[in-house]
């Protein structure tokens, strides 16, 4: 996986589908696993017209230019940046301790930029369903979050070219300011016949 280092613009290139549940870190729910899916604490996602637990992902010749790929509704918390932290392994002040971030000039610990990124991404892949293939993502931080901050994802399908379908995505918050604006290209499935 490549990584543009740039401090604003985040690109992943030649992302992989997971092998399988518990194998990689774009896992999603298994085929064979008819439970509902769960949010994650302090998060709703929301579909367009179905439920995000439905099995009627989009496929090839489903998506049309101007179509909404849903809303992903998140509320980041102190113990959710602190989790974020450790899983990163990002010892940085600035993402669990309050009174450093004040030092810093900051109303309150920040969400980690890559924390922005996978809210993103997080939208899309789960739009999208199990047999799509994510191929590109990138993004740009442009206004910190603090926890407490509700951070609203929703994107919009941009072009469709055969199985390939990108995607303009945005994080704003409760203020409508945007926090990360990103892009996807999603390889969907063939439709099942």
């Amino acid at each position: 996986m490549l990584m543009n280092q740039s401090s604003r613009d985040h690109t992943l290139l030649g992302v992989r589908p997971s092998p399988g549940p518990g194998r990689g870190a774009v896992s999603s729910q298994s085929s064979r696993d008819k439970r509902p899916k769960r949010s994650l604490p302090g998060s709703t996602v929301r579909r367009e017209g179905r439920a995000i637990s439905g099995t009627a992902y989009p496929a090839v010749g489903d998506v049309a230019v101007g179509d909404p790929i849903g809303e992903l509704v998140v509320t980041p918390t102190e113990i959710t940046l602190f989790r974020f932290s450790a899983l990163t392994w990002n010892p940085h002040r600035i993402h669990f301790d309050a009174p450093y971030a004040a030092t810093e000039g900051y109303p309150g610990p920040l969400v980690h930029a890559h924390l922005h990124g996978s809210y993103l991404a997080r939208l899309v892949v789960e739009w999208a369903g199990p047999r799509a293939r994510l191929t590109r993502f990138r993004w740009q931080n442009r206004q910190y979050a603090i926890p407490g901050d509700e951070l609203r994802i929703t994107g919009t399908v941009t072009a469709v070219d055969g199985r390939l379908v990108d995607c303009e995505l945005v994080e704003t918050n409760q203020r409508g300011e945007t926090c990360a604006p990103g892009w996807a290209t999603v390889e969907l499935p063939e439709c099942d016949a």
